[in-house]
């Protein structure tokens, strides 16, 4: 066979993907691969459901790609397994690390909208319903496909290293993942990292997003006093902690979300982005005027959201970075801080001053 014939074309190539989706076989290979409740939400409880994934659907799968594949254990007790596939066809070529989750979201079954609820595939014109099939069972499905495609048009051959990590806990936060490769860093080594879990600026235009944001996950807290002092009573006399973190939350991030930190902010675009990014048009499908928007049965809430009340003795913040973040009332513990006899009785004088009274008591609420 001539070397051109056996590197095939790009065209062929697309064409045997295209033939994968519109012969049906894509949709019954994701039916299959939704109905496996993987919910890692629900761990360690569904622990046998995730390696079944794996074990059920990833490995044959992978397979037929020619590779061997190894599931490992996760360090972190309780949390799901790893699958990496590995196909070396030189040494000598470039090696591609793949990434993909078989975990998805709690079903929700009782929330669900569209279709026949969450664990079957149903098709509602060029649509189709279900858990997993947009997070992230059909992306790496359709990968598994593309590279199958590539063979059979490059006469059995890539061109390239392969290997192609799926995990089953990115949708509890990845627990064990970095211990993992850590541990095992040469059977993950490669060239270049290509994860396929996010979204499209428009479902019609493909992306390729060069880089990820990040999330930091804090506590930001307000102790003041001890106990809840009612607002009847204090509001204006002593500092509102739910007060305090607002300002706080606003000396980080405007009105409109723009950072105002500047050590958070990214580097600035090049001209070559710009220029790159010039031609991109955001989907119209956005949050309504208070925020929200439903999605696969999840809330995608990405202001920041600020409730304090007034009479509470100590207030914080609980967040991830500046998708969500809520502000909770919390009582303090702190002994030392109880007001002094002293200092009940300056506030009790300030009260009077500021309600014009003469004569008669204040009472000031001394916590237990």
């Amino acid at each position: 066979m001539p070397a051109s014939a056996a590197r095939g074309s790009r065209a062929g190539a697309i064409a045997r993907a295209c033939a994968y989706v519109d012969g049906g076989k894509f949709e019954a290979d994701l039916a299959r691969r939704v109905a496996v409740r993987s919910e890692s939400q629900l761990l360690p409880a569904s622990l046998p459901e995730l390696r079944r994934y794996l074990e059920a659907e990833m490995v044959p799968a992978f397979a037929r790609l020619g590779c061997t594949t190894h599931i490992y254990d996760n360090p972190v007790p309780g949390q799901g397994p790893v699958l990496l596939a590995v196909r070396i066809e030189d040494r000598a070529l470039p090696t591609i690390l793949g990434y993909g989750h078989g975990d998805v979201v709690r079903g929700l079954a009782e929330q669900w909208t569209k279709g026949n609820g969450p664990w079957q595939v149903t098709r509602a014109g060029d649509r189709l319903y279900g858990r997993g099939t947009a997070d992230n069972k059909g992306q790496h499905s359709l990968n598994i496909a593309a590279l199958q495609a590539v063979a059979g048009e490059r006469g059995g051959r890539l061109h390239f290293n392969l290997k192609f990590l799926i995990e089953t806990g990115e949708e509890t936060g990845s627990k064990g993942l970095r211990e993992l490769i850590t541990a095992h860093r040469d059977a993950f080594a490669a060239d270049v990292l290509i994860a396929s879990d996010g979204p499209r600026v428009d479902p019609q235009q493909p992306t390729i997003a060069l880089g990820c944001r990040g999330a930091v996950n804090f506590d930001l807290v307000c102790e003041l006093r001890e106990g809840g002092h009612h607002s009847g009573n204090w509001g204006g006399l002593i500092a509102n902690p739910g007060i305090i973190l607002a300002h706080a939350l606003a000396s980080i991030v405007g009105p409109t979300g723009a950072l105002l930190v500047p050590a958070l902010k990214a580097p600035a675009m090049s001209a070559a982005v710009r220029q790159a990014l010039g031609d991109i048009v955001v989907a119209q499908r956005l949050p309504d005027r208070r925020g929200h928007r439903r999605r696969r049965g999840r809330t995608a809430d990405r202001r920041l959201v600020g409730r304090a009340r007034a009479h509470s003795g100590a207030a914080g913040v609980r967040g991830q970075c500046v998708q969500r973040a809520g502000v909770y009332h919390r009582d303090a513990r702190r002994a030392r801080q109880r007001h002094s006899a002293a200092r009940r009785r300056q506030l009790s004088a300030a009260l009077r001053r500021r309600h014009g009274r003469r004569g008669g008591a204040v009472g000031i609420a001394t916590p237990s």
